[in-house]
Formats: structure tokens, C-alpha cells, sequence
């Protein structure tokens, strides 16, 4: 009796298809998954950079260089009109009270509005702006400013007053590598939520 152990060239070779195949298969994913938490960890972060300046607002954060700083209103600044600025969004505190932010010019060094300049990384980019009025806005800013927790919702077609039919902001997240979108609400009640894009 002629019984021989192990594998045949034919189960090797059919072995080390099927590996080479399974591993072609996760590497090409891995990028897609990689793009994937991204846009998930960073529309978290968007939300928390939010929730610190809505902090900044209601709890008086001063600024060392101004003593009548605790009047400020703090807020949030995104733009969508070029391909740079949907990279970066800014905190800024409202200093000269007019509910805007002008990012030019300013190095956010504390000297300007700005307080802090925040990038993007990898992949992801603010695809969209919007208001429940506006679908698709160039760009948003939201503010709080003491005592009333109520946001201040502006876009570019927006005088800026939120009772003027903004009821929530929303700034949506996309990864084209990923193929996958989160959003960032702001209710004009101060509450901020992140959700899939719908």
C-alpha cells in the first residue's frame, strides 16, 4: 500500500491562489476602512470643537489681553468656497460684536478674533453647509453667547438673527476615499449631535 503525506502541487498552487486573494482583498480595504473611522473620529472632534466654543460662550472665558473680554460672544466659523478652506475651521470669539469672523489676515494668535485655527486631516473635507432654510450654504457660523444657551445660526444668506426661521445648523463630513458622510447638527437649542448622512 502506497500512502503518501502532505500536499500535492495542485493543492498548493490552489492554497496559495486563495491566499493571495484573500490578502489583494483586505489591503484594497484597509484604505476604504482607514477613510472610514476618519470621517467618524473627525466629525466627533468637529462636534467637540463646537461644544468648546459654546463652553467658551456660557461659562465667561476671558481674554488675558482684554479685561472686558467676558462680553464676547464664541463661536465656530466654517466656509466651503475653495477647496483650502474646507480643510480648516475656526473658534473665534466675536470681539468686535458683529457676529461675524473674517479669517483673512488673522494668524490666530490670539491677537485677532481668532483663537484657534483647526485642520482636517487626511482625506475628509466639509462637503456641505446648510441650515434647515438653506440647503447648501458657502459658508456657517454658530455662536453662543451668555446668558441665553440659545445658538446664533448664520450663513451667507443670513442677516444673522436665528429667529429667522434657523433652526439648526448642519455641517456635513465626507470622505471620498470612504465613500461615507457623517453630519454635525446644531439645534438652535445648543443641543449637537452627530448622524449619518442622510
Amino acid at each position: 500500500m502506497n500512502s503518501s503525506k502532505g500536499f500535492t502541487l495542485i493543492e498548493m498552487m490552489v492554497s496559495i491562489a486563495i491566499f493571495t486573494i484573500i490578502t489583494s482583498v483586505v489591503i484594497f480595504n484597509h484604505g476604504k476602512f482607514n477613510s472610514s473611522i476618519n470621517v467618524t473620529n473627525l466629525s466627533y472632534e468637529v462636534a467637540l470643537a463646537i461644544r468648546q466654543a459654546q463652553v467658551y460662550g456660557l461659562a465667561v472665558k476671558q481674554d488675558s489681553k482684554v479685561a472686558d473680554s467676558v462680553e464676547y460672544a464664541y463661536g465656530v466659523y466654517f466656509d466651503t468656497s475653495t477647496e483650502a478652506s474646507r480643510k480648516v475651521f475656526y473658534i473665534f470669539a466675536d470681539k468686535n460684536d458683529d457676529q461675524q469672523f473674517d479669517p483673512s489676515g488673522d494668524p490666530c494668535n490670539g491677537s485677532g478674533e481668532c483663537q484657534e485655527s483647526i485642520e482636517i486631516r487626511g482625506d475628509v473635507e466639509v462637503s456641505k453647509l446648510g441650515t434647515n432654510v438653506v440647503s447648501n450654504s458657502g459658508d456657517l457660523t454658530v455662536l453662543f453667547l451668555r446668558p441665553n444657551p440659545v445658538a446664533i445660526i448664520r450663513d451667507e444668506s443670513n442677516s444673522g438673527v436665528s429667529s429667522n426661521g434657523r433652526k439648526q445648523a448642519v455641517i456635513t463630513l465626507t470622505s471620498a476615499k470612504a465613500d461615507k458622510s457623517k453630519e454635525i447638527v446644531v439645534e438652535l437649542s445648543g443641543q449637537i449631535s452627530v448622524r449619518d448622512s442622510i
